[in-house]
């Protein structure tokens, strides 16, 4: 793939990189003018939290600790007085930091041409960057995610210090959402791959072991850490959509159904009540299409997640002769949400399948290399012709 950075300029990359600028400033204004600083919605209990916990030392509920990051840095805006636009400039600042990385992530991996494509494909999509004028945990979650992506897999070798660092990484995220857990499986999946590799085999095994037995801990712990984490309320309800009661039946539950034990009893004893909820929440998943969306809205939703799931499939073959451990983290942290939205619901904003956008695009960075290296050949064969017709003596 990095084949064609050779045609690629130092005034192309300075332009480029303006146009990304500008385009990322455009987007942004364009939400602030459009929303302004959002305190509704979620953010009204992350504000009422953040007020609890200047009170009293503690949250009403401690699944509230699944949300924290946001809380605290509201809470430290509240009490020193700075206002709720300071909690958007850092979210601002973030995100930012975080497609600034991406890029040059991409650049690493491919050429500059394709950097420029794939990260004003991120740029555009506009569900990953709604939130960040709203006092919501996404838009901390979603810059942390592509944070956390593009440093894991830039990492050639497994050392204590990166492995300290992927370790704080995955609890900021957990700190941020509850589906910061859904960053450890495809962690383990990386880890391993690196097993063979080097002398740390030792350190990487130890790694994963522990990893899998936190995670498990962690995820068993936050299943049943209430407040509004009610696992089974979707089954129950026979909710596509979170937060949208279908009809209520009354499945054979186990008697700790808040946990994984509790899931799996779950789906072992009504799985023909499981089976056809989980194909409909995969189809709203990846779907994305929203009966109470407009079609404009609509459209432009399903046209870029329709543009996104091709060019992401047509980029696997490419990295799995590359760079397997990359197209095994990418997959499975893919599979890890579409799981979590089976198990429970999905959202009625599509925010869940925003957090796979980055590694949709990072699967995709092959092809789009390759359709750009086409197109730079034909623009050079174009190019001689025309050098030559112009030599031609008349």
């Amino acid at each position: 793939m990095r084949g064609t950075a050779e045609h690629d300029t130092k005034p192309v990359t300075k332009s480029t990189t303006a146009i990304l600028v500008l385009c990322w400033l455009g987007v942004q204004a364009g939400l602030w003018i459009q929303y302004g600083i959002r305190t509704d919605f979620e953010a009204v209990k992350y504000i009422h939290e953040a007020h609890t916990f200047l009170k009293t030392g503690s949250f009403s509920s401690p699944n509230f600790w699944f949300y924290s990051l946001e809380i605290f840095l509201i809470a430290f805006c509240i009490q020193l007085k700075l206002g709720f636009g300071t909690v958007v400039f850092i979210h601002l600042l973030v995100n930012a930091l975080a497609c600034s990385l991406f890029y040059r992530f991409t650049i690493s991996v491919a050429d500059k041409k394709t950097a420029f494509i794939t990260t004003a494909l991120l740029l555009i999509c506009i569900p990953f960057h709604q939130y960040n004028v709203a006092l919501q945990t996404e838009s901390l979650f979603h810059s942390l995610i592509v944070l956390y992506t593009v440093y894991l897999l830039k990492q050639r070798r497994i050392t204590f210090k990166t492995l300290a660092i992927i370790v704080g990484f995955l609890l900021l995220l957990m700190l941020t959402r509850p589906s910061g857990l859904l960053l450890i499986p495809p962690t383990l999946v990386y880890l391993i791959s690196k097993l063979n590799r080097g002398s740390n085999r030792f350190v990487l095994s130890a790694a994963v072991i522990a990893l899998f037995i936190t995670g498990w801990l962690i995820l068993d712990r936050a299943m049943g850490s209430g407040g509004e984490l009610d696992f089974m309320l979707p089954f129950k309800e026979n909710m596509i959509i979170c937060g949208v009661p279908v009809h209520h039946t009354a499945p054979n539950l186990s008697d700790n159904p808040n946990s994984l034990g509790g899931i799996l009893y779950y789906i072992t004893h009504n799985f023909s009540q499981f089976a056809p909820l989980a194909l409909n929440r995969t189809i709203a998943f990846f779907g994305v299409y929203r009966s109470y969306f407009s079609p404009v809205h609509n459209g432009l939703l399903m046209g870029f997640f329709f543009l996104l799931y091709p060019l992401a499939a047509m980029g696997i073959y490419s990295w799995f002769k590359m760079n397997r451990g990359l197209l095994r983290f990418c997959i499975v942290a893919v599979i890890s949400v579409w799981c979590s939205v089976i198990l429970t619901c999905d959202d009625w904003h599509n925010r869940f399948v925003v957090t796979i956008v980055p590694h949709l695009l990072i699967l995709a960075i092959p092809f789009i290399s390759k359709v750009v290296s086409r197109f730079v050949k034909k623009e050079q064969r174009n190019l001689s012709k025309t050098e030559y017709a112009d030599d031609t003596p008349h």
